[in-house]
C-alpha cells in the first residue's frame, strides 16, 4: 500500500500541518530511500560535482538516514559505501570548494555540519569503522583537523573535533593524526574556546591520550602543547566542579605537564599566580576526600595519577604564598593516609629538600616551606 504512494502526494504529506500525517509520511520516504536501488543512487549523487545542489540534497537526506536509524541499518549505509561518499563531499568542500553553493549563502556550510555530523554518529565508538573513516579518503583527516582551526561554521567545527576525538581513542590512527598537526591544532583551540566545557573536555581527553601512552614523545608532544599556555586554562577552568570528567582531564592534562619532565625542564610558566595553583590542588584534595564507598570512583581516578601529583607538588613549598603551602602539605598527608603512597611521599619530600639544600642555600620561605611539608606528611 505505502509502495503504491507517488512521491509528488508524498512531498505535499510530508509539508502537512498536521504532526501525524507529516511524521508518517517522513518514515515512508525515509523506508523507500533505505531499498538497496534507492540508496545507491543517493550515495553516487555525492560524487556528481557537475550538479552541486544534487550533492547538497544527497548529503542532506544521508544525514536524515543516519539520525533516523538504529544499529543494524546503520550497518547496511556502511556497507553501501556512506563513510566514502560523505567523507569525499566533507574534503571536496574545503579543499576544491562547491561554489555555487558558497554563492547560494551558507549552504556550504550546511553541507559540511551534515557530513560531519553523520560521520560522528556512524563511527561512535566502533573501532573499525573508525578505521574505515580514515582510509576512506587520504586526506579526510587533515580536512577535519583544518575545519577545526579555520571553519566559521561552529556546529561544523564541533563536530569535527568529537571526530578527532573519537580517531584518536583509536591506538593505529594516532600517527597519522600526529602527521597532520593535530596536538598544536587542538591546544589552540582549547586555548580559544575557554568557557565552552563540552569542547574543553573533547580537547583535554585528546591531548592525554598522547602524552599517556607511554612512549618516547611524550615529552616532545608536552613541549607543543605548552608553546599554546595550555595549562592556564586548564587550571583557572578547574572551577567546573559540576563537571566531573572535565574536571579529571584537566588534573590528568596539568600532572603530565608538571611531571614527565626533568626537574630543570618545567612547562608550567612561572606567571601562573598562587591563587590558580591553590584552585589545582584544592580540587585534587576534593577528588580523593570522603569515604572510599561514597567517592570511590573519584578516588581512584586521582590515585591513578597520584604519583605525579605527588612529583608536581613539593617544589611549589618555595612559592611565597602560606595558604598555597598548607594546601599542599594538607594533601600530601592525606596521601600519607593510603599505605602505598606513604612512603613515596617521603622520598619525594626527602629528595627535595637535599637537592635544594646541595645545590644553594635555601631561603628562609623555603627552608620554611620544606620544614611545613615535611610536618605536614607525618
Amino acid at each position: 500500500m505505502e509502495d503504491n504512494i507517488r512521491l509528488e502526494d508524498l512531498e505535499i504529506l510530508v509539508r502537512s500541518s498536521n504532526y501525524s500525517l507529516r511524521k508518517s509520511a517522513e518514515q515512508v520516504v525515509l523506508d523507500r530511500a533505505m531499498k538497496d536501488q534507492n540508496l545507491d543512487f543517493i550515495i553516487n549523487a555525492c560524487y556528481d560535482e557537475s550538479d552541486e545542489f544534487q550533492v547538497l540534497k544527497a548529503v542532506v537526506v544521508l544525514a536524515m538516514l543516519v539520525k533516523n536509524s538504529e544499529r543494524g541499518e546503520r550497518e547496511k549505509l556502511i556497507e553501501h559505501g556512506i563513510l566514502e561518499s560523505l567523507s569525499h563531499s566533507l574534503v571536496y568542500s574545503v579543499q576544491v570548494g562547491y561554489r555555487k553553493l558558497v554563492e547560494m549563502g551558507g549552504h556550504v556550510f550546511r553541507l559540511q555540519r551534515c557530513a560531519s555530523e553523520s560521520l560522528f554518529h556512524l563511527i561512535y565508538d566502533e573501532e573499525g569503522t573508525k578505521v574505515r573513516l580514515a582510509q576512506s579518503n587520504s586526506s579526510v583527516v587533515a580536512v577535519l583537523l583544518q575545519l577545526i582551526s579555520e571553519t566559521r561554521n561552529k556546529e561544523a567545527m564541533r563536530w569535527s573535533l568529537f571526530i578527532i576525538h573519537q580517531l584518536a581513542a583509536c591506538d593505529v590512527l594516532r600517527p597519522q593524526l600526529l602527521t597532520n598537526g593535530v596536538i598544536p591544532i587542538v591546544s589552540e583551540m582549547l586555548v580559544r574556546n575557554q568557557g565552552d566545557f563540552v569542547l574543553m573536555r573533547a580537547c583535554l581527553h585528546t591531548m592525554v591520550m598522547f602524552v599517556n601512552n607511554n612512549t618516547e614523545d611524550e615529552v616532545l608532544h608536552l613541549k607543543e602543547m605548552a608553546k599554546f599556555d595550555v595549562f592556564r586554562p586548564a587550571v583557572v577552568s578547574l572551577r567546573a566542579a559540576d563537571d566531573s570528567d572535565l574536571v579529571y582531564w584537566q588534573l590528568d592534562c596539568c600532572t603530565s605537564l608538571q611531571s614527565k619532565t626533568s626537574t630543570n625542564q618545567r612547562f608550567v610558566p612561572h606567571q601562573i599566580s598562587s591563587s590558580h595553583y591553590r584552585m589545582y590542588y584544592v580540587q585534587v584534595k576534593r577528588s580523593c576526600r570522603g569515604s572510599p564507598a561514597a567517592n570511590r570512583a573519584a578516588a581512584l581516578r586521582v590515585l591513578s595519577v597520584a604519583n605525579d601529583i605527588i612529583k608536581s607538588l613539593v617544589p611549589l613549598a618555595c612559592r611565597k604564598d602560606n595558604i598555597l603551602i598548607r594546601l599542599v602539605a594538607e594533601l600530601l598527608g592525606l596521601f600519607c593516609t593510603i599505605g602505598k603512597l606513604k612512603l613515596h611521599v617521603h622520598c619525594r619530600v626527602h629528595c627535595w629538600t637535599g637537592l635544594a639544600s646541595n645545590e644553594t642555600h635555601l631561603t628562609s620561605n623555603e627552608a620554611r616551606g620544606g620544614n611545613l611539608l615535611l610536618s605536614g606528611t607525618v
